[in-house]
């Protein structure tokens, strides 16, 4: 392995093995606390709050998951330092793993004036063996880095940043982040890879971070068979090239099937690179796609199509949408429409409508839409099957063994959003005690508890499952152990699942419905 630096705080001297052991507990310790800001901020934000009160707790909850990106880096630097850093190699979707990445970035590029683009080679292969987890990671570094040094020029010329991924050859493909932001010169640029560097003096207390991002993401991409390069030109902008293999991976397709489906589009306030994107994004799905200058050209499309086609359409001035929109209802009431808008929803009557945001940053989004239009209504027999689904939920009595009552308060609340019940035991011992009582088909654990901890509650309670010869319970760990191997130590344990704190609804929610449905489908 490789050697590890000693680090020295006051008098003491500590190896590699009490550092690694120092900085496992202090993110434990965090990320503790921090399950209950980033819970009751999330819960807060869905309700019916001022605009101001949105505000607030999207800024508590964004806190809290920068503090905890902050915990992650310094984690991983240790990881990387000792050589335990271990990357998996699985079957994955590159696209959804980007376009989940800039998900979570939109926010602080809208809050920027930064628009934000992807640019996506229909010719990659949909499933690439990688690293997922470790992809995403390297994306929300890179991005969320230029986003950052790109925001500051807002005001002075169109801010953008953009990723372009295209395949290079046959055995690689690259991602490519493009910004139009501060830029670097020639000895800013000959360290931007080591640790605590950036683009300029003082630079970590003026955007914040801690100056590792960049060192984690080129380590990643070595470790992954490729490598991140950079280039830039002070105050023009920079480009950070990130280069990785290609393993196609045989898994079964996800992507829509257009056959059969036109689709007319007015572009009127998007740049011409997107509608050459979209049109190949359309096309490679089998459909047609065609682009017109003017409404005229648009409707009488419509009319030669007579009804059967998606329209999409982008306008940047109301009296003209509402001029727009009163000749295509004219036509036909029953129109499919795409509208890419940044202003207040439209609400026609008789129209199919999906809005997505403008600028697109992603075309997957449209693509969506237009697959959700194309669609025929829900089938019957799929609705029936989630009502039964939400109904076996609200009868679901789930147990959480949990010592921290702030943490107790938390995964109550969250559960109440799904009508749960919940029963709540204070450590191991008791959790066992109530489990005994025979009604819990899920039990929600913390591992690390006085008294009894959760994997001896989950020995105590596989062993008694044996003896009394009855159905296995559903034990899911829900830690604030985000270290590598914890998952796999768990279910060794004899756990079933692993949730990471602090935990999030839409995790919690799917991982309840996962087992949910296993139950329902075991014999």
């Amino acid at each position: 392995g490789q050697s590890c630096t000693n680090f020295q705080i006051g008098p003491l001297k500590w190896g590699c093995s009490a550092k690694s052991r120092f900085l496992a507990n202090m993110s434990h310790e965090i990320r503790t606390p921090m399950n209950a800001v980033v819970g009751m901020s999330e819960m807060l934000d869905q309700d019916a709050l001022s605009d101001d009160q949105q505000r607030m707790t999207r800024t508590i909850r964004e806190s809290g998951n920068s503090l905890l990106r902050i915990i992650d880096e310094v984690l991983d630097t240790s990881k990387i330092e000792a050589g335990t850093l271990m990357l998996e190699e699985v079957p994955s979707r590159p696209l959804s793993v980007v376009s989940g990445a800039l998900e979570i970035l939109r926010l602080s590029a809208k809050e920027g004036g930064v628009n934000l683009y992807l640019d996506w080679d229909t010719n990659l292969p949909e499933w690439v063996v990688l690293d997922p987890g470790r992809l995403r990671q390297i994306i929300l570094n890179i991005v969320g880095n230029e986003i950052k040094f790109t925001a500051p020029v807002a005001s002075e010329r169109v801010a953008t940043v953009r990723l372009s991924v295209r395949r290079e050859g046959e055995d690689q493909f690259c991602i490519r982040v493009i910004d139009s932001g501060i830029g670097m010169g020639p000895e800013t640029l000959s360290h931007i890879f080591e640790p605590f560097s950036q683009s300029e003096d003082g630079s970590t207390r003026r955007f914040g971070g801690t100056g590792l991002g960049l060192t984690i993401s080129k380590k990643l991409a070595e470790m992954m068979g490729g490598d991140i390069s950079c280039k830039s030109t002070f105050s023009v902008g920079t480009e950070m090239s990130i280069m990785l293999p290609l393993n196609p991976a045989d898994e079964k397709s996800t992507l829509p099937d257009f056959s059969g489906q036109r689709v007319l589009a007015f572009l009127g306030t998007e740049p011409e690179r997107f509608r050459i994107l979209l049109q190949d994004y359309i096309n490679s799905l089998n459909g047609e796609f065609t682009a017109c200058d003017s409404y005229e050209e648009l409707f009488s499309e419509i009319r030669a199509a007579n009804g059967g086609s998606v329209v999409l359409w982008s306008i940047a001035s109301e009296s003209e949408e509402r001029k727009f929109l009163t000749g295509l209802m004219a036509i036909n009431t029953s129109i499919r429409g795409v509208r890419l808008a940044s202003g207040e929803a439209l609400n026609e009557p008789g129209m199919r409508l999906i809005e997505v945001a403008s600028p697109p940053t992603l075309p997957e989004d449209v693509w969506l839409a237009i697959q959700k239009l194309c669609e025929d209504e829900v089938d019957q027999v799929q609705a029936t099957a989630e009502q039964d689904l939400n109904e076996t939920l609200k009868k679901l009595q789930l147990l959480v063994v949990e010592d921290n009552m702030i943490n107790q308060q938390v995964i109550v609340e969250q559960l109440k959003r799904f009508s749960i019940d919940v029963d709540v035991a204070s450590d191991g011992q008791q959790g066992f005690d109530m489990w005994k009582e025979g009604k819990h088909t899920i039990v929600l654990t913390d591992c690390h508890m006085p008294v009894v901890d959760g994997f001896e509650l989950t020995s105590m309670i596989r062993e008694a499952e044996a003896a009394r010869d009855i159905g296995r319970t559903t034990i899911i760990a829900v830690t604030a152990n985000a270290m590598q191997g914890e998952s796999e130590r768990c279910i060794a344990a004899g756990m079933d699942d692993f949730l990471s704190k602090p935990v999030r609804l839409d995790e919690l929610e799917q991982i309840i419905i996962k087992w949910t449905k296993e139950d329902r489908a075991s014999p």
